[in-house]
């Protein structure tokens, strides 16, 4: 028998104010769904109200990373991938940390390879998410 792939669901908003720009009720509606439409196991639903630059002072977020270090889960899916991050090499680094625990990054909206490429096409549209 298949086993289902296990995930946490991360949302996230800025502020309190983007809280009616893709809410965070939205995010996870349309995390839900994607995991529904792909067999996923929701284990946890994880988010923060801060800002995308400083992912270690997210709360949600580092208890989230303490148990995907812990291997509770074999992935994570966000809505879109400034949910997760703005900052490109807080991207890489986090990932990078992902990978080497075989924890996958699930997009609903951006969905790229795990390849080289893919992760070069990505670096590059995250480039539009930095906040300045």
């Amino acid at each position: 028998m298949l086993q289902r792939l296990r995930v946490f669901i991360y949302i996230r908003v800025s502020s309190d104010e983007q809280k009616d720009n893709t809410s965070l009720e939205q995010q996870e509606i349309d995390c839900r769904n994607f995991a529904e439409a792909n067999g996923y196991l929701v284990l946890d639903v994880y988010q923060d109200i801060y800002t995308g630059s400083v992912w270690h002072d997210r709360k949600g977020f580092m208890e989230m990373r303490v148990r995907y270090l812990a291997g509770e889960v074999d992935a994570i899916i966000v809505r879109t991938y400034s949910r997760f991050t703005r900052m490109v090499a807080d991207y890489f680094i986090i990932t990078q940390e992902m990978r080497e625990h075989n924890i996958r990054l699930l997009c609903v909206k951006e969905q790229r390879d795990d390849t080289p490429l893919g992760r070069m096409l990505q670096a590059i549209q995250m480039r539009f998410n930095i906040q300045v």
